[in-house]
């Protein structure tokens, strides 16, 4: 296989969702890869020692700029966690044992001292989830089933000597060209998730206790805003949260990720519509997406990609689909 190739084998439907934090592990002999697998595996069972993580190409100390979970807060996060457990087995079977010690709350006055870039993550390499605390509870819900989604997929690390372990696939992210090289399907990827973030949203967060009062302010806006714009019924469907400014008024916001979840929701249609032989439904389409990015079977995906747009289209998907550097 050529550098920068992309083979759609790897990852493929024969191999099973694992319950550790890493997928698959390649390159190195045996015992190397029993040792990443056994550092990936303390990393995640074990929260409590101090952590480090990057944003870019600055270096940060988990304890600068964390704050302590409150009580509540830990019961929201349970609930969340316990549901999205449950709506894992339905599609894909056991899920990772994410507990509240893998959630860590960043405290927006200390990250701002730091220079830190408003953002919830998930660290790969110290196993551990990052909430930017935004003041509501609904908002910091939704960035922690987003992540825990992250935390849930594909994930691949190439060992490539002296200490040094390469991302090589992030659910349906794949790395082209080394270690320097280009993310594909960085946008299919928030996609999918983001997707799959809003129907989680859908089935269990009324059992969520914390953020019942926001989603009825949402659920009374949506109403009436439905109402008062029955032409704009996509928008009110796709509103994440409505917060009261003092000097702006209301605000409201989509789910994120909008862009790319129009693109592939675009790219689903057409695949259904021009595969009705195979496929039930647009949700079965969907699937193949869901089960690349989180079972990391990329072999389906690929032939219906191939079938329907032609021999070398995968690739051309990954390259479109891709993120600029920098």
């Amino acid at each position: 296989m050529r550098e920068g190739e992309i083979k759609p084998e790897e990852g493929s439907q024969d191999e099973d969702i694992v319950i550790y934090p890493i997928s698959k592990i390649v390159g190195g002999n045996e015992t190397e890869r029993a040792s990443a697998d056994d550092y990936f595996l303390n990393k995640f069972e074990d929260q409590k020692s101090p952590k480090t993580f990057k944003q870019g190409k600055r270096e940060y100390k988990l304890e600068d700029i964390e704050r302590t979970k409150t009580p509540e807060e830990i019961v929201m996060i349970e609930a969340l966690l316990g549901n999205l457990e449950k709506e894992f087995k339905k599609g894909f079977g056991e899920s990772l044992k994410i507990t509240p010690d893998h959630i860590h709350f960043i405290d927006a006055q200390k990250a701002e001292v730091a220079g830190f870039e408003p953002q919830h993550f998930f660290d790969k390499s110290s196993q551990f989830i990052g909430i930017y605390d935004t003041g509501s509870n609904l908002r910091n819900a939704e960035g922690i089933i987003h992540e825990a989604l992250h935390f849930n997929s594909f994930h691949s690390i190439q060992l490539k000597g002296d200490d040094l372990m390469l991302s090589r696939r992030d659910g349906i992210r794949t790395r082209v060209g080394g270690e320097d090289g280009e993310l594909y399907f960085e946008d299919i990827n928030e996609a999918v998730i983001s997707e799959m973030e809003k129907m989680c949203e859908k089935d269990f967060f009324d059992l969520i206790p914390g953020i019942q009062d926001e989603l009825k302010n949402r659920k009374e806006f949506v109403a009436e805003f439905s109402q008062r714009h029955p032409d704009q019924q996509e928008f009110a469907d796709d509103i994440a949260y409505v917060t009261n400014h003092p000097v702006s008024g209301v605000v409201v916001e989509r789910f994120a990720h909008y862009e790319e979840r129009q693109k592939i929701d675009g790219l689903v249609k057409d695949i259904y519509q021009k595969n009705q032989d195979l496929f039930e439904s647009e949700d079965e389409v969907f699937g193949l997406f869901a089960n690349a990015v989180m079972g990391g079977r990329l072999l389906d995906l690929a032939r219906i990609i191939e079938k329907t747009y032609g021999k070398g289209s995968f690739r051309k998907l990954g390259e479109k689909t891709k993120r600029p550097k920098g």
